[in-house]
């Protein structure tokens, strides 16, 4: 078996460095209203997509398939950063309405726990659900 650094062929691309960047990229089209998405799908339009790949910080991973593009929108859709109205995006969680915050720029721990709500803490380490009384539900 040949390691990923002795093979010629594979090219190894680190993209946490490049993730808080691109983070705040997206959040700042969507506060300006410039990522549009499909109202049924929610998927980013082919312009919005263009538009992203030629602003994100690495570019892309491959030129003429704007994967991380087309993923960026989705990814704050589902971590709840931004929301669909109509068929803009915009900023949904109140901490991502403050791009000039220091703790959106400099830690990347707080972006992990942006969007958590209740109902999302059974997916954290740790959750327990409460012991319901019997008699409560009768």
């Amino acid at each position: 078996m040949t390691a990923i650094d002795d093979d010629p062929d594979v090219t190894v691309r680190l993209t946490e460095p490049e993730a808080i960047p691109n983070v705040r990229i997206v959040l700042e089209l969507c506060a300006s209203g410039r990522l549009q998405c499909s109202e049924k799908t929610w998927r980013p339009t082919a312009a919005s997509v263009t538009g992203l790949a030629l602003l994100l910080a690495a570019g892309e991973f491959y030129p003429h398939e704007p994967i991380a593009a087309y993923a960026w929108p989705l990814l704050v859709q589902a971590s709840s950063l931004a929301e669909l109205a109509g068929n803009r995006l915009q900023l949904d969680h109140p901490r991502a309405r403050s791009l000039d915050s220091a703790a959106v720029d400099d830690d990347p721990r707080s972006l992990a726990t942006m969007g958590h709500s209740r109902r999302d803490r059974r997916a954290h380490p740790g959750w327990r659900p409460r012991d319901v009384d019997g008699k409560a539900l009768a």
